[in-house]
């Protein structure tokens, strides 16, 4: 994960699916090796970003053409034409 100054972190994101049709999101972003005072105003602002991110994660996921299995009743759809 690049973040806007530059600097490099590794993270991990998952989609895990309910019984009921809904799924949990996790993500984990390992921490850097720096000083911990460095580590506090970026942690807001990755808290920010995050934010933003899920925001646009919750759009895409909520756009009808998004749903399960579109993706291959668009392929049968053009298929047909």
């Amino acid at each position: 994960m690049k973040f806007p100054d530059g600097s490099e972190a590794v993270a991990y994101s998952r989609l895990v699916p309910e019984s009921d049709g809904s799924c949990v999101y996790s993500f984990v972003l390992h921490a850097p090796p720096v000083p911990l005072a460095q580590l506090e105003g970026a942690l807001d602002q990755q808290a920010k970003i995050l934010k933003e991110e899920l925001k646009r994660l919750q759009q895409i996921l909520e756009e009808p053409s998004r749903s399960v299995g579109s993706d291959e009743r668009n392929r049968e759809k053009s298929a047909a034409r």
